[in-house]
């Protein structure tokens, strides 16, 4: 097979194409040559342009995605980090507010028995 022969054909420079002498329009097994046309050559660089901007276009946006979900995972710790500080305020608050009840219950009682012990005074 020389240099410029093709896998798809038989090798000879008949299986070459006409003015670039490249294996670019050959069918498998092929002697005959099918000459691409200008038109058709521009039309698949086109094609594989798009195709290429295609892939470029979801790359780009898988990208952003990754990107979001790293904000979104980095925003996720940063309000778990600050619930839990917040949870174990919230325990101290509870912890004061029991404490401040029984404070009341005996400020109650005390002003009870001081209320039934002034009655008994003025009864007597």
């Amino acid at each position: 097979m020389s240099g410029k022969g093709s896998s798809r054909g038989t090798g000879s420079s008949a299986d070459l194409c006409g003015p670039c002498h490249c294996p670019c329009t050959l069918v498998t097994g092929s002697i005959l040559a099918m000459p691409a046309t200008l038109a058709d050559l521009e039309a698949r660089v086109a094609a594989l342009e798009a195709e290429r901007a295609d892939y470029r276009a979801v790359l780009a946006a898988i990208n952003t995605l990754g990107q979001n979900q790293r904000d979104i995972t980095e925003r996720v710790a940063s309000v778990d980090t600050r619930l839990g500080t917040v949870e174990t305020k919230l325990g101290a608050v509870d912890s004061k507010l029991d404490d401040t009840g029984a404070r009341v219950r005996s400020i109650e009682d005390g002003m009870a028995e001081v209320k039934d012990l002034l009655v008994r005074a003025l009864d007597r």
